[in-house]
């Protein structure tokens, strides 16, 4: 898989091969599209960039919502910031 960074080095995503395409996945691993070519999955990931990164998400653990950031993302794990136990409780979906 070929990792796709802009300018100043920072990681975008990636480019998977599939057939005579690449499929494009983001920071989170989601399939973004189908097979495109080599041009359109550059030009997707750069328009994407990683503002998405920075907004607060909804995290499933221990059978309760939590709401979380997004502070380090790996090629094979995603590092959280949770609030403080208080906080967590009072979470919503």
């Amino acid at each position: 898989m070929d990792e796709h960074r802009r300018g100043d080095r920072e990681r975008l995503g990636w480019m998977r091969p599939e057939g005579e395409g690449f499929v494009v996945i983001d920071l989170l691993g989601r399939e973004l599209t189908g097979a495109v070519d080599w041009f359109e999955a550059e030009t997707m990931l750069d328009e994407l960039g990683i503002g998405y990164l920075a907004e607060p998400l909804l995290l499933l653990g221990s059978g309760q919502w939590l709401r979380v950031r997004i502070m380090d993302s790996l090629r094979a794990s995603l590092g959280f910031h949770a609030p403080s136990e208080r906080a967590q409780h009072r979470a919503r979906p």
